[in-house]
Formats: C-alpha cells, sequence, structure tokens
C-alpha cells in the first residue's frame, strides 16, 4: 500500500521521493529574512540590499540542501540493511525520514541513528575547511561561518538522548543490545524523550519570563511540545503492540456471523439492521453464501 506524505513532491534521490511542506516555507522565509535584514548587516556593513538578500536566500538554500543531506545518511544506511524509505520531507522543524519498518537488531538501529549526525559534523567540517582555504572571499566566507556553525549546532542536538531525536535512536540501541528487550528499550528512550521536551521548554520558559526574549523562548516551547508528542506516541505505540503481541484475528474475532435471505427486501433489511444493531450481513441463497450487504450499500442506494 502506498504511504500517503503530506507536501509537494520536488525530487527523487536514490529512488527515494522528496517533498517540502507547507510549514516549510514559513521558516524558509523566516531565515532568509533574519539572514539578510539582522545577521549579514552585523557581519558586513558596506554591502549592498542586493547582496544581503542574495547571499541570505542561497545560505537558506544550502542550510536546507544540509537537512536533507543528514536525512539522506539516515536513508543510505537504512537501504544498506534492506530497510525501505518511503520518502524525505522537509518541514518547519527540519527534516523526517519516513522508514519502512524498525531495525531487526540494536546495531543497525545504532548505525542508522549516528549517521545523521555524522553527515552534519562532515558539514560542518567542510564549511570550516572552506572558510580557512578561501579567507578573503566575503561571500563564501559568510556563508561558511553560518553553514559551518549552524550544521554544528544541527548535529549536537540531534544528539541529544531524547527519543525521537538521533540521540534517542541511539539511546535505544544501546539499552536494546544490554537489555535485548525492544519493548523496554523504547519505554526508557520514550521517558528520555519527555525529559528532554520538558527541559526545552522550561529553558523556553526562563527566555520568555526572565530575558524577555519571546520569540527564542515560545519556539524552544513548540520543539519541546513537538518531541512531547511524539516520544508520548511511542510509548502508546509499543504499549499497544506489548498488548497485541501473541494474539491473532481469530482471537478476537466475532463468533455470530449475522446472515440475511438474498431475497428480502432493502426495506426489510433496513429494518433488521434496526432490531438487530448489525451493521455488515451476510447474504444467503438457500446454503449458499452470495455475497455481502452492510449499512453504507444501504444508505448509497438512490432514493426516488
Amino acid at each position: 500500500m502506498p504511504i500517503r506524505t503530506t507536501g509537494f513532491r520536488i525530487a527523487k534521490i536514490l529512488g527515494i521521493p522528496i517533498y517540502l511542506d507547507a510549514s516549510w516555507l514559513l521558516i524558509f522565509g523566516w531565515i532568509t529574512y533574519q539572514l539578510s535584514k539582522i545577521v549579514l548587516p552585523q557581519m558586513y556593513s558596506k554591502w549592498t540590499p542586493a547582496q544581503y538578500w542574495s547571499v541570505g536566500v542561497l545560505t537558506s538554500l544550502l542550510f536546507f540542501g544540509s537537512v536533507l543531506f543528514h536525512e539522506l545518511a539516515h536513508s543510505v544506511v537504512a537501504l544498506y540493511y534492506k530497510i525501505p524509505v518511503h520518502s524525505i520531507t522537509l518541514f518547519i522543524f527540519g527534516g523526517i525520514a519516513r522508514i519502512g519498518k524498525e531495525p531487526s537488531k540494536p546495531i543497525q538501529e545504532f548505525n542508522i541513528a549516528v549517521a545523521g549526525p555524522v553527515a552534519s559534523f562532515f558539514l560542518a567540517g567542510l564549511f570550516g575547511a572552506m572558510l580557512l582555504l578561501l579567507p578573503s572571499d566575503q561571500n563564501i566566507g559568510a556563508l561558511s561561518k553560518i553553514l559551518g556553525g549552524s550544521n554544528f549546532i544541527l548535529a549536537i542536538f540531534n544528539l541529544a538522548p531524547g527519543f525521537p531525536l538521533d540521540g534517542g535512536r541511539i539511546f535505544r540501541a544501546i539499552v536494546w543490545g544490554i537489555t535485548k528487550d525492544f519493548s523496554r528499550a523504547t519505554l526508557i528512550a520514550g521517558s528520555s524523550g519527555r525529559v528532554v521536551a520538558y527541559a526545552l521548554m522550561g529553558i523556553g520558559g526562563y527566555e520568555v519570563f526572565y530575558k524577555n526574549d519571546w520569540f527564542s523562548g515560545l519556539w524552544l516551547g513548540v520543539i519541546g511540545l513537538y518531541l512531547l508528542n511524539a516520544a508520548q506516541q511511542s510509548i502508546a505505540q509499543m504499549t499497544i503492540r506489548d498488548a497485541l503481541a501473541g494474539l491473532h484475528a481469530s482471537d478476537v474475532m466475532s463468533h455470530e456471523v449475522p446472515t440475511i435471505d438474498g431475497h428480502i427486501t432493502l426495506e426489510e433489511y433496513g429494518a433488521e439492521v434496526l432490531r438487530t444493531g448489525r451493521r455488515c450481513h451476510l447474504v444467503l441463497s438457500g446454503d449458499r453464501l452470495v455475497g455481502m450487504m452492510n449499512v453504507h450499500m444501504l444508505n448509497a442506494v438512490p432514493r426516488p
């Protein structure tokens, strides 16, 4: 069954569809504005407005290219382990690779998770080298300083041991390897994710009420809420998975199969539904099964 992905498709890399969520446009516009109107003018006061905006737009595009590179690193390792990758989506909080299934071994989980931060550290080093090799070029210097720093911060932030961040997945892989219990490891990593989320919200509150930095504080709070929701969902999914483990369809199916005669009228069928409360019936002709009838089909019949 195809995986439904929000956003619009912009490319396909290594067989993986790349999507942009609508929220990406907001963060792209905000980062470009901040760079062009605040950051770059503080770094180079003699540039022209056209230079500020051109370097700002290019830096923003390369930043999200760095995020895509980070997610592709996860995806390449997943594909190496024969784990399908359905898509990569860039959105307001960065990027997400939709991997088709959970890794089967702790070492697979560890390597897939660590690949993203390693890729970001690599880009940080690459942009740092550009800064050293071309110190006289202000355009490349500005771009390299910003992208080198942002990729380093991206790697460090993602290494925080809170699920579903990369660090949380690395933490889960380590606990999984020690305990040999994937469910327990997921619950522990999910709990650490809640701690990280509450910490971000606490720092955000401090920024708002003690430093009067409303934007940074609210942004940290929103990220914290996003991580908290993701961590709670992972815990809930694992709880349901454990509850259903070992069960088969035959364990929960209804043993009373409602049937109707194929010759009854639709009015009589409606009365039978109201009487029994059953919304789906097998249709018999004598002792032979000939089909199925339900309330949806009944309601779809045109009225005169």
